[in-house]
């Protein structure tokens, strides 16, 4: 289990034999050298290299992450800008994703046969998480109609209208003048946007409470997981997520409040606030 800050420092990651060069800062609250290959180079600036370390990637820590540094960037730019839409909408994507791939990684802690994994990674998106409970317990699967499962159906359903384009109605109330307002659909429950061209900061918000409740309802209410249970299983390093190598994240408290303030917890995983 690894524990690090923000630091304001360079980052050299090696890919193959490419070099990608960055600066950490702000909200990402993780750094860490993944190293592939050894090269000369890497000697020169980082001294004699001992040994080559090997981690495992996975994309709940990306789209976890960057779900709220885009909504907070975003916020820096005023009403009328349009690359403020752009942000809000990026981040709503990256909230989108985020159950499939804590599904996937639950699945993958099943430790299934490779053709019993594939049949089950074909499943839709709640029924892996309904056949984890199912697997890993007795008597446990999803409570079907309540508000944590409905209103991740929505999201989803918005998810896949994105990805396969489905017209939206937008109504426009044009004045004597020949200007105009628009408004359009919104889903049953959570009231959300079905135009992506409508996404702002509510939506963004509404997604990222939506998400976070059905995850902690999920690990808290059904699984009975500890928060640093979760942690080793979404922050894996792993081949084989593992109770002994992940890391967490750590973030400043005063981005908790901020969250909370809008009705998002994210007290389901282990997060170092500081």
């Amino acid at each position: 289990m690894r524990y690090a800050a923000a630091p304001h420092m360079p980052l050299k990651m090696t890919v193959g034999k490419q070099y990608r060069h960055g600066w950490l800062f702000g909200l990402n609250p993780i750094f860490y050298v993944i190293i592939h290959t050894m090269d000369e180079n890497l000697t020169n600036i980082y001294g004699k290299i001992v040994a080559t370390e090997i981690e495992y990637e996975r994309s709940f820590f990306q789209l976890f992450n960057d779900s709220i540094m885009l909504h907070q960037h975003a916020n820096q730019y005023l009403e009328i800008d349009d690359f403020r839409s752009t942000l809000f909408r990026a981040s709503i994507l990256n909230t989108l994703l985020i159950p499939e791939a804590v599904a996937n990684i639950c699945i993958e802690h099943l430790n299934l046969e490779r053709s019993v994994y594939y049949e089950i990674d074909r499943l839709p998106v709640l029924a892996k998480f309904d056949y984890y409970l199912r697997t890993n317990f007795r008597n446990k699967f999803l409570d079907r109609g309540i508000v944590e499962i409905e209103g991740l159906k929505e999201l989803k359903r918005l998810r896949d209208d994105y990805v396969h384009p489905k017209h939206s109605k937008i109504y426009w109330n044009i004045d004597e003048n020949g200007s105009g307002t628009g408004e359009c659909e919104k889903t049953k429950l959570l009231k959300f946007n079905k135009a992506p061209s409508f996404w702002e900061k509510d939506d963004s918000f509404l997604a990222m409470v939506t998400v976070h409740r059905f995850l902690h309802y999920f690990f808290m209410t059904k699984c009975r997981f500890t928060k640093a249970k979760v942690a080793s299983l979404l922050f894996s390093l792993s081949h084989d997520p593992n109770e002994k190598d992940y890391k967490i994240p750590c973030w400043p408290k005063s981005f908790k409040e901020e969250l909370k303030s809008q009705g998002i917890t994210i007290d389901y995983v282990k997060i170092i606030w500081y």
